[in-house]
């Protein structure tokens, strides 16, 4: 079985950043269980609605916000970055789903 997850095993070559790796560790295993939808919109607003429930942030309306559980050190560390998520991470996970198509 393929699952949401699944296509997310890959890393994106670069991040936004410093908290963006550990947020998609952690919704590459929030999605683990969750099987492949039918279209790709639907996969579109399951990502969507997955960084909400996850971040508790809206991905369209802010640009960067802070995870403390996502914070390992440094001045930046837990900085998640909607800008990377919009333009890179979703639409490599989208593209990914189109493949297996």
């Amino acid at each position: 079985m393929t699952t949401i997850g699944n296509l997310m095993k890959e890393e994106p070559r670069h991040w936004g950043l410093r908290g963006d790796p550990y947020l998609w560790q952690q919704l590459k295993t929030e999605l683990k269980h969750h099987q492949l939808p039918r279209t790709r919109s639907e996969l579109a607003l399951t990502l969507e609605q997955e960084f909400g429930r996850v971040t508790r942030h809206s991905l369209a309306l802010e640009n960067e916000f802070v995870m403390p559980e996502h914070a390992h050190g440094g001045m930046s560390s837990g900085m998640i970055s909607c800008d990377f998520w919009r333009r890179v991470a979703f639409p490599t996970i989208l593209s990914r789903f189109e493949k297996t198509a």
